[in-house]
């Protein structure tokens, strides 16, 4: 098993408040925009000023998706495998971690993501199953 499997197996659903760091059962919340053309997550601690976003190794995310597009929209987090992204069916220990159903255009939905272990991943936006849009994210 890859430390990218493990990492994705790692990651589940919930909600609790608190900031992003490697101590356990601290949670931090993140607004995430989607657009028909963009993952928007405004800059924080975190967020660097060219738009690189990157999380300590352990933090624990909820990423709260705002759908703003004018169409319905799911949303992916995989491990990033050099310039692919590794899809593989979640129940074998997969890569790839999905929010649920499409979220509607202006409805709002919770992510929460465990990130144990270092590297880039990928959240995407879908419509009809198509990429729409990536957003690498980088565990440091």
């Amino acid at each position: 098993m890859t430390l990218a499997s493990l990492a994705i197996a790692a990651l589940s659903f919930g909600v609790a408040p608190s900031f992003a760091t490697t101590a356990p059962n601290v949670v931090n919340k993140v607004r995430v925009v989607l657009t028909n053309t963009s993952i928007e997550i405004p800059k924080d601690q975190f967020v660097l000023a060219n738009g690189i976003t990157r999380y300590p190794r352990g933090a624990t995310i909820i990423f709260i998706l705002y759908n703003e597009a004018t169409k319905p929209l799911s949303v992916e987090l995989a491990t990033a495998s050099g310039s692919s992204v590794v899809h593989i069916s979640f129940l074998k220990l997969s890569h790839v971690k999905s929010a649920g159903a499409a979220i509607a255009p202006g409805e709002v939905r919770n992510f929460k993501a465990s990130f144990d272990f270092r590297g880039t991943f990928v959240m995407e936006t879908l419509h009809d199953g198509k990429i729409v849009y990536r957003r690498p994210i980088i565990i440091f």
